[in-house]
Parts: C-alpha cells; structure tokens; sequence
C-alpha cells in the first residue's frame, strides 16, 4: 500500500543533528525543453535518494554509504544531515513543508522503526505509537500535523499527530482484525488525508479521512485494487488503480466511488501518480513489461503524460529517472534516477525560475476532490 504499506509510499524524542552542512555538489544540466535538471550528491559511492520538496526548492530524502542511511536536507546548494531519535542509527526524510519541518522515520540496525519529526532547527521528536512497536511517517503539511502507519495491539492503522496533541488513531478498515493494515499517505493543508487499507490476501483499498475522521474506502465499483498517494488542498486525490487482473494505471479519485484513469506512457504498462501540486501537476512512475522493461517518471499536465526523461539534454549524465515524488506548488520536481551508473536524488525546476511560474490549472481533468504535502 502506498510508502505506507509497501515499506512493510514527538514527544520525549531527544534531539540529534548531525548538522554537518556538507557542500553539495550541485549539477545544473543545460536546459532542455524549458527545464533544468540538479544532480543532489553526495560524492562518489554514496548513494542519494529525494522524496520531498517545498516551494523554496528544499529537498529532503536521506543518503547511505551502503552501511548508514542517514535522513538530509539540500537547502541552497548544501547538504545537511539529520540525525535519527537517540538510540536509533538510521533515518530517513519522505516530507517538508515550507517551515522547513520534516517528516520521516528512524531505524535501529536489528529492524526497529519508530515515526519521527525534525523541527527547523534539526531536533528530532519522537511520535510514538498506536500500542505496537513500529511506526513510520509519511507526511506533513504546513501546520506541522504529520501522518503515517502504525502498529495496533494488532494490524496497523493510519495516525496523525502534532506536536501539541500527539498521536492520535485514524483507523483501517476492519479494526477487529488482527489481519488488517492501514497508513496515510499525505495530508493536505485542510488537514484531509488519503491512505491505503489492506486486509492479508486481499486487494489493496484506496481510503481518504477528514479531519479528525476515521478513514473510509473509497469503494471505486470494479476496481479491486488501489491507492491513494497525493492530494492537494482543492482535495484532488490521486494514485494508482486496477482491475486486479490487469496493469494499475495513475489514477485520480473523486472520494465517491468515481476515478480519472490518467493511461500510461508509451512503452510502458504500468503508472502511479505519487503526488500532486495546487496546480493541478501530477506526478509519478511509469514501469514497462518484464525484467528489462524501462522505469521512468512522468509529469501530466494540461491533460499530458509527458515522460521527464524527454525534458532534459540527451548529455546531461542522466541515464534513467525511475521514480518522481513530489512536485511543489512553485513547480519543483524531486525525485531519484541513476547518474553516470549510480543512483542520485535530481531536483528538476521549469525555465524562468519557479517564483515567476504562472499556475496552471488541471485542465481536461474536471474531477475535484482531496490535499497538500
């Protein structure tokens, strides 16, 4: 089910930075279709992975030398790292909001996973919870309310939590199953959020909640397998569906039991929509049929699926964009791909710079329903 599930998409925490501010080397390639492209690394065998992105173009996902995964920040140009909850070795970032507070989670060697919060200043807070050992954060939205999956007494249920108010149980869809799993994916600014619930053996149910509600399946009639990923603050909610047999195709939900199939790009099969801007933007993956078939990410927009690749220089060092994240309401994409044989986080921007955008409306799509990360 979304970062949520298929990763299985603050309390008393004790604060611990690294704040080592490590020079990023930051790649522009030349601009190519009205975009430019940013390499964010960390120097050679170091691997780089980027999952969020705010409107001041600050990323965060985390870095690994293939023994320590570490959650980061690129602000400007540098690399700062931020360390996991006291007691745990590993961290990563998914989401940051324009106060530049993170959401993401912290790791002990042995598989121990706790949901964890980082304030401006880097400190990281503990968010708990739901009764059972392992927790994991996912998003947060621009008043610091941060959701994600967590262990019950049984089976796992969607939170959300803030600062003030702690951890609060936002349901799956069959609490009296020990069988039952359940995690929000994003939180828009309304305070909606969208998840995904499973039952073991059976398909994956696309869910979204008010707030304070409990979330509740979407229900999309002959769709028996989906997920929801994204919403903006207009409350389109977007992700992925299927027919169960067939290939799942990015998708966006109206909460109703109604759904936009967004298609595929050429040469490949399968898409999801992980995210979507104010804009009405969307983005997401695309896969392609059997072992060697492509993996590449995608922007839609003006009723277009448009595959990143075909936006920047044929010589810019980019060998594949496999996954797109996040896509800022300033029109900042960020997501991980393979550089020169290795894998990097990229940061694309459109040509002016994204403070002079225009917005664009969704266009053909006229479905209105659901978020903001």
């Amino acid at each position: 089910m979304g970062e949520a599930i298929s990763e299985i998409r603050r309390i008393g925490g004790r604060a611990a930075v690294l704040a080592s501010a490590v020079a990023l080397s930051s790649v522009a390639a030349a601009q190519s279709n009205g975009w430019n492209i940013e390499l964010l690394d960390r120097g050679r065998g170091i691997e780089t992975f980027a999952h969020g992105v705010n409107d001041r173009g600050d990323v965060v996902g985390e870095v690994s030398d293939g023994t320590t995964v570490r959650a980061a920040v690129w602000r400007n140009g540098v690399l700062s790292e931020l360390g996991p909850l006291s007691g745990y070795s590993h961290a990563k970032g998914w989401s940051i909001n324009k106060s530049g507070q993170v959401a993401g989670y912290s790791m002990t060697a042995s598989g121990q996973v706790r949901a964890t919060f980082w304030d401006a200043d880097g400190r990281a807070f503990d968010v708990g919870t739901l009764g059972g050992v392992n927790s994991r954060a996912f998003s947060l939205n621009d008043q610091g309310e941060v959701v994600g999956t967590s262990d019950f007494t049984h089976g796992s249920r969607a939170f959300s939590w803030s600062l003030s108010g702690g951890i609060v149980d936002r349901g799956n869809l069959n609490p009296e199953s020990a069988q039952s799993h359940g995690g929000a994916n994003a939180i828009n600014n309304n305070g909606v959020i969208v998840g995904t619930m499973y039952t073991l053996f059976s398909p994956f149910r696309a869910v979204f909640a008010g707030p304070g509600e409990k979330v509740r399946d979407m229900a999309v009639p002959g769709r028996s397998n989906s997920e929801a990923l994204g919403i903006n603050d207009a409350g389109v909610m977007v992700g992925y569906s299927n027919d169960g047999s067939g290939d799942e195709h990015a998708a966006i939900f109206d909460g109703r039991g109604g759904y936009t199939d967004l298609g595929v790009l050429a040469n490949t099969t399968a898409t999801q929509a992980t995210d979507i801007n104010n804009n009405g933007w969307i983005v997401g993956r695309a896969i392609g049929h059997g072992p060697d078939g492509i993996q590449t990410s995608f922007l839609y927009r003006d009723g277009q699926m448009v595959d990143l690749m075909s936006l920047i220089p044929s010589d810019s060092g980019w060998e594949m964009l496999f996954t797109a994240e996040s896509v800022s309401d300033a029109g900042f994409i960020t997501g991980t791909g393979i550089y020169q044989g290795e894998t990097r986080a990229f940061r694309m921007a459109p040509v002016p710079e994204p403070a002079t955008l225009v917005g664009v409306s969704i266009g053909a799509i006229a479905l209105v329903r659901r978020r903001r990360r």
